[in-house]
């Protein structure tokens, strides 16, 4: 090891020098490490300052949140039944039958086709 390159023991703590890739000088090298660590940095201060979220805890939030939005949507045929008395069982089931549709097309990504796409597949469209 030479001295003054910066790697192996002695070498007062500091971290390796940074290999330049094919075609890269060293300053371009040593550039883009500092470069790399400034963003290390910044988001080690993001996550410190509470401006970050586990990207786990941010997919358990949105399940929570979407077990309440599906339970809220099946629950509309019993409100409606007592609201609109008027409607008869038929009336709900088909009611009831269109939300778990709706919500079994959303939980296979599948969303229901919109006008303009249902007109471009009629005959002459």
């Amino acid at each position: 090891m030479r001295a003054g390159t910066g790697d192996g023991p002695g070498n007062g703590g500091r971290r390796p020098a940074p290999r330049p890739l094919p075609g890269q000088s060293l300053h371009a090298a040593r550039t883009r490490k500092e470069h790399a660590l400034a963003g290390l940095r910044e988001l080690e201060l993001a996550r410190r300052r509470g401006e970050l979220v586990e990207c786990d805890a941010v997919v358990r939030t949105w399940q929570q949140i979407l077990r309440q939005v599906r339970a809220a949507l099946l629950a509309i045929p019993g409100r409606l039944r007592a609201r609109l008395p008027h409607l008869t069982p038929e009336d709900l089931q088909v009611i009831d039958a269109e939300i778990r549709d709706t919500l079994v097309a959303l939980a296979e990504d599948r969303a229901e086709p919109t006008r303009l796409q249902q007109l471009g597949e009629a005959p002459g469209g």
